[in-house]
C-alpha cells in the first residue's frame, strides 16, 4: 500500500510527475496554466484526503435490495415546485409525444422524491454479456497470420513470439 500525503496523492504519484517549479512552461497558454496547476496543488496542501461515509442502519446491502425500497406515491402529494424529477428534469406524469415515458414519482427513505423511471434506470444492475473467448492462430492463411501482416504487428510482438514461439509463424 502506498503512502498518502495530506494533499491525497500517493508517493508513487509524487515521483512520477516533476515538482512544479521545475517545468518551464514555453507559451502564454502554457505559462497560464502552469499557474493554475501551482494555485490547485497549494491549495491541496493541509486538507484531508476524502474518505466515504460508512455504512449504517440506513444503508442498504445491494442495489436491487435499494430499487425495490422506492415507495410510489401521488403526483398529489408532492408541493407543486418540486413535482418534476431532479434527475431529468421531466415533470411527474406528462410524456413526450409518441412515447410512454412518463415520470412517476417514488420516494426513498429520506422523503426525497425522484421519478420512478430515472431511478430505475440509474441504479439498474448491469446486464451480463458472455464472451467467448478463443485462441488466436497465427499459422498460413489463419485470421492472427492476415493480422500481424497487415497491421506490422510482428515487430511489435516480436519478444513476445520469441518468448513462446509459433513454428507457424515466420
Amino acid at each position: 500500500m502506498s503512502d498518502v500525503d495530506e494533499g491525497g496523492l500517493s508517493s508513487e504519484a509524487q515521483e512520477q510527475q516533476p515538482a512544479v517549479e521545475d517545468q518551464q512552461p514555453d507559451t502564454a497558454y502554457e505559462q497560464e496554466a502552469h499557474m493554475q496547476q501551482a494555485a490547485f496543488l497549494a491549495s491541496l496542501k493541509g486538507k484531508k484526503k476524502y474518505t466515504p461515509p460508512m455504512p449504517d442502519e440506513n444503508t442498504f446491502d445491494t442495489q436491487e435490495e435499494f430499487v425495490k425500497s422506492l415507495v410510489p406515491v401521488p403526483i398529489s402529494s408532492i408541493p407543486e415546485v418540486d413535482r418534476k424529477c431532479p434527475h431529468c428534469w421531466k415533470r411527474f406524469g406528462e410524456t413526450d409525444p409518441g412515447y410512454d415515458n412518463a415520470e412517476d414519482p417514488v420516494k426513498f427513505r429520506c422523503g426525497h422524491a425522484f421519478g420512478e423511471k430515472c431511478m430505475k434506470e440509474v441504479f439498474r444492475l448491469p446486464i451480463p454479456v458472455k464472451v467467448e473467448l478463443h485462441p488466436l492462430s497465427f499459422g498460413s492463411g489463419s485470421r492472427g497470420a492476415k493480422l500481424v501482416s497487415d497491421t506490422g504487428v510482428k515487430s511489435a510482438i516480436g519478444s513476445a513470439l520469441y518468448a513462446y514461439p509459433n513454428p507457424d509463424l515466420k
